[in-house]
């Protein structure tokens, strides 16, 4: 049978996990409008619960990544994957940021850039298996039209002549 309410207490458990206010804004009028109870178990999700986590910049801004990546590991099935995208570090959007943080507050003024390698080895180190990295995003931060017109055309030399200097990393990884 189809709880709603289990599945509302999973949603806001999980949400509340994540990192973005107007999405827990959200989940909790929603949770609050369910009736139902919250736990006050700091261990909200059962060991081995689901087949997959994604994780989209997340860990850069995280204080602790190998923590939120072994709860990660914890809450997943044998054979359950991991998704997660990150902000790459040798990108100009990273640049970029990096710049902005300089000269005025923002978010990315404590956000962790990270490379291919360091995104995996941090995978591997809680204990995640057959793990694959890539990267995308390689044309630079300007908003002008001729820059968004060759877009294909920068992913593709980008990816040729830099596979490691994407803006956006992925990475997929298997819990044993």
């Amino acid at each position: 049978v189809f709880d709603i309410r289990r599945l509302l207490d999973t949603v806001f458990t999980n949400v509340a996990a994540g990192y973005s206010i107007a999405v827990l804004d959200d989940a909790e009028e929603i949770y609050q409008r369910s009736g139902t109870e919250r736990s006050q178990d700091p261990a909200l999700t059962r060991q081995a619960s689901f087949d997959v986590v994604i994780s989209v910049t997340v860990l850069c801004f995280a204080g602790d990544p190998s923590a939120l990546l072994a709860e990660s590991f914890r809450v997943l099935r044998p054979g359950g994957r991991i998704v997660t995208g990150e902000l790459g570090r040798y990108s100009p959007w990273a640049f970029a940021r990096r710049l902005k943080g300089l000269v005025t507050e923002t978010v990315y003024r404590q956000a962790h850039f990270f490379t291919r390698a360091e995104l995996g080895q941090l995978l591997s180190s809680v204990g995640f298996r057959d793990r694959r990295c890539g990267s995308a995003v390689f044309y630079p931060p300007i908003n002008v039209r001729t820059v968004i017109r060759y877009g294909r055309s920068f992913e593709a030399i980008g990816r040729w002549l830099a596979p490691w200097g994407g803006a956006f990393l992925a990475a997929v990884a298997k819990r044993p």
